[in-house]
């Protein structure tokens, strides 16, 4: 480079000297900042060291859109040498910048000497005209914010930074076309930050359920589940537990279908992989205050999130069996051992005792994820009932997490979210966390995507759930009394009901529409069956003329000494010349030979005469017609009146088959208010079947062969199910399990 110069020469008696300096220039500062709160200026190594002291912070944030900052920078260039400018946004492990902006389109004034503060909203332009600066303290103000957005950039679709990238580092670097050896620095950078403040999990709205047809009947399920949840609480905070209630009425439809693999089967076709939960979490970011900015509220600022991932992982916390199966400990021994199950073992994450998938659960290598994909679509300002708003994917390496987008505007703006659909197994309990996914370890490869168990990191960046745990929910539907002075059994017994169910995590609720059996045609009903018996006792216990309505039992009886002498006077009929001593003798025969001799005798073969009519009258009487999905009752004061009046005994209850009984719905009837007695014919309805020692067959093949107190055993006490009976009726797989319970731990 040649430049001319023109000097005054020296007087001979002066002393002073004329100086030629080789002109160059420099960027003197370089920095982000909103009112005292700046960025810190970084320069090379060779460059000459900044003048004052740098008070800025590697931590500087702010959050685009929403808040506007100034780009301030400073140039030295007396001579007029620089003849452009470009500022680069980059982000670690990338080389490329994500984005340049060009001065040459701005105008010179834009690298100019002097001092240059630029308001800025975090926004990708793309400059296509002159933008003549404000001359100001002896520099000039600049304003991007009046340029358009340019959304073509991949990695900003909204036309702003985002949360994806930081920490971000800008770079200022000045071109000087005949003179760049006369500038130092040429160039310096400063870093940045858009910051996460917190996440806020919630659930998602009802129209975010997937399902395959809007309001198709598994649609409706879901729709239920969610609802209750949020009637109780929406999704559990840290440390606490919320119950995910999945109504399954599901009863056998035929005798046969006891001690089956039914249970599993059936709540499989209902349930399938479980109910579908939307849950969102809620993004706030930090402005440049440190205040938090809620972007779901705010009208400024959701753009920031772009493409940002999240990152859902869940968690599978011990089951607490002493406490849910208290007092019962060959119950508590056959579920301890059968949750152990694989549960160390080697490459099965994440690790826990939830139900194996070898035994239809959801845990295990190779499981039906939790975190099922959604394609998303489009933000927009209504919601698609039926669909999921979020794009969510199977983590890469993280097989059983999942990541998901969020959405910058429109009704879901501030959120991302997942369809949590943990297994239907009661019993299976869950933490769900979500992560900000946004820190790489090397390009393209994020920190929280990777094969170990645990992840590490800072609260602000993540937000953990408390406990959703698995339960089925069983209805009492209907409830109806042969007389309303019956005792109302519901009532009385729901809380030792629902104590026995508990342990298999069932929760039985009372829905019972109740009231009494109507009188009309209900003698001709009871007539009829009486007459099917062809019994002569039985005969002889009915009075022909008899209203079997107006009895609090299923059928109207004489009481011993009218039967009695009902049978004498039988006995005189046909041997109208027999003397007195002969018709005595011969009732006293009669009565001995049938078994009815005394009062208990009478009562006692009475029950066993008419148990199998007053079943079917149960079902003549058709209680089940009109109920909704669950257990109707229909209960008598005993299957005689006599019954009642003299020892309370035999028959008192069963779980019959009737006409208008379906998978969802079945009934059954009750004699005495006996709940073991409820409690085991229900199990039955459940697709138990006996076990212990009983008249009849029984099938021991899914009970734990070590506990004989199970409640389906005819033996006494039967406090509760033993630990076979709980898993299949939590939904387990029992042809997975054996009756010794401890083949079952491996």
């Amino acid at each position: 480079m040649s430049r001319p110069a023109y000097i005054a020469r020296t007087a001979y008696d002066l002393d002073h000297v004329n100086r030629i300096v080789v002109p160059s220039f420099a960027l003197v500062d370089f920095r982000l900042g909103i009112g005292d709160k700046t960025s810190v200026f970084y320069l090379p190594d060779d460059a000459p060291p900044p003048k004052g002291e740098e008070k800025g912070t590697d931590d500087f944030h702010f959050i685009p859109e929403k808040e506007t900052i100034e780009i301030r920078y400073q140039i030295d260039d007396r001579a007029a040498l620089v003849t452009g400018a470009k500022l680069e946004l980059f982000t670690r492990f990338k080389k490329d910048a994500l984005w340049t902006l060009d001065f040459d389109k701005l105008g010179v004034d834009w690298w100019s000497h002097g001092k240059h503060v630029v308001k800025w909203d975090g926004r990708i332009v793309t400059p296509t005209a002159e933008q003549k600066g404000t001359e100001k303290d002896g520099g000039f103000e600049h304003d991007l914010t009046s340029i358009a957005l340019d959304k073509s950039i991949t990695h900003f679709p909204d036309g702003s930074t985002t949360l994806e990238f930081p920490p971000y580092k800008f770079r200022l670097t000045l071109v000087s076309k005949d003179s760049a050896a006369f500038g130092n620095p040429v160039w310096g950078w400063t870093y940045w930050q858009i910051l996460l403040s917190s996440l806020e999990l919630d659930l998602g709205p009802e129209e975010a359920i997937p399902a395959g047809a809007v309001g198709d009947d598994e649609h409706e399920r879901n729709k239920k589940v969610r609802a209750k949840l949020e009637t109780d609480g929406k999704v559990p905070a840290d440390g606490s537990t919320r119950k995910v209630m999945l109504i399954s009425n599901v009863f056998k439809t035929d005798g046969a279908e006891m001690g089956t693999n039914k249970p599993f089967t059936e709540y499989q076709t209902m349930w399938a992989d479980g109910a579908q939960i939307p849950i969102i979490a809620k993004i706030r970011l930090k402005n440049s205050s440190d205040a938090e900015v809620k972007l779901d509220e705010s009208d400024k600022g959701a753009v920031a999130l772009g493409n940002v991932k999240f990152l859902w992982d869940w968690q599978d916390p011990d089951e607490d069996t002493a406490t849910q199966i208290s007092g019962h400990a060959k119950a508590k021994k056959f579920v301890d051992q059968a949750i152990k199950y694989k549960k160390d073992a080697t490459g099965e994450s994440p690790k826990g005792d939830n139900c194996h998938k070898d035994r239809g659960g959801k845990r295990g290598v190779g499981s039906v994820v939790i975190f099922p994909a959604q394609a998303g679509y489009d933000a927009k300002d209504s919601l698609d009932a039926g669909k999921f708003p979020f794009e969510v994917k199977k983590a890469k390496e993280r097989q059983w997490a999942a990541l998901s987008k969020c959405w910058t505007s429109g009704a879901m703006k501030g959120k991302t979210g997942v369809v949590f659909q943990p297994s239907r197994m009661a019993g299976d309990d869950y933490v769900v966390t979500v992560y900000l996914a946004n820190e790489l370890t090397k390009k393209d490869e994020l920190r929280f995507d990777v094969k170990d168990e645990k992840l590490k990191a800072v609260d602000t960046i993540k937000k953990k759930s408390g406990k959703f745990q698995i339960w089925r929910e069983l209805h009492l539907a209907k409830y109806v009394r042969k007389k309303n002075s019956i005792a109302d059994f519901v009532a009385a017994s729901l809380g030792a009901i629902q104590a026995n169910y508990q342990h298999a995590y069932i929760q039985m609720e009372d829905k019972t529409v109740k009231s009494e059996l109507p009188t009309a045609g209900y003698n001709a009903l009871a007539t009829n069956r009486i007459g099917e018996v062809g019994n002569g006792v039985v005969t002889r216990a009915v009075d022909g003329g008899a209203d079997h309505s107006s009895t609090a039992s299923a059928f109207l009886v004489r009481d011993f000494n009218a039967f009695r002498a009902q049978v004498r006077a039988d006995f005189v009929t046909t041997n109208p010349t027999a003397l007195a001593p002969a018709i005595d003798n011969a009732v006293t025969n009669w009565m001995q030979t049938n078994q009815v001799q005394t009062a208990g005798d009478y009562s006692y073969t009475l029950d066993g005469l008419l148990k199998m009519a007053a079943k079917k009258l149960a079902d003549d009487v058709n209680v089940i017609n009109g109920a909704a999905d669950g257990i109707t009752i229909i209960h008598f004061d005993y299957p005689c009146s006599n019954r009642a009046a003299v020892d309370g005994g035999g028959i008192l209850g069963s779980a019959i088959d009737v006409a208008g009984a379906t998978r969802n719905k079945c009934c059954f009837v009750l004699f005495a208010s006996a709940v073991d007695t409820f409690v085991h014919e229900i199990g039955h309805h459940l697709f138990l079947a006996h076990f212990g020692p009983k008249p009849d067959n029984y099938d021991a093949v899914y009970h734990d062969q070590t506990d004989l107190a199970c409640i389906m055993t005819y033996n006494r006490p039967r406090p509760t199910f033993c630990g076979f009976c709980l898993l299949r009726m939590r939904g387990w797989d029992g042809s997975q399990l054996n009756a010794n319970g401890s083949r079952n731990s491996s």
